[in-house]
């Protein structure tokens, strides 16, 4: 809510992973359906986020961006985009009612 304004009560994980560095701790990645806007953003200082809509497929296109920055979502999207199979899967995770 914090970052974009908006909450779910409708969460599901879709994976974690061991992030190995100076400290270790997991990343957990999670799919929020039926979202509602609730308040604007409360950002820090320092934090510049602009929510914004894109279509299913510009969303799996995002890897590819250069300015894409979370690293830990490249792999998982490239092989979901590479199987038909996967594709549907992850569509259907995303948007089961």
């Amino acid at each position: 809510m914090e970052e974009t304004g908006y909450v779910s009560d409708d969460w599901e994980l879709w994976f974690e992973k061991e992030q190995n560095g100076k400290l270790i701790w997991p990343f957990y990645f999670y799919i929020a359906r039926n979202y509602v806007y609730k308040q604007d953003q409360k950002l820090d200082s320092r934090e510049k986020i602009e929510p914004y809509y894109v279509s299913f497929t510009e969303f799996l296109n995002l890897v590819e961006n250069k300015d894409f920055r979370l690293a830990e979502l490249r792999l998982p999207i490239t092989l979901i985009k590479s199987n038909k199979s996967e594709t549907e899967k992850f569509y259907n995770l995303l948007f089961k009612k």
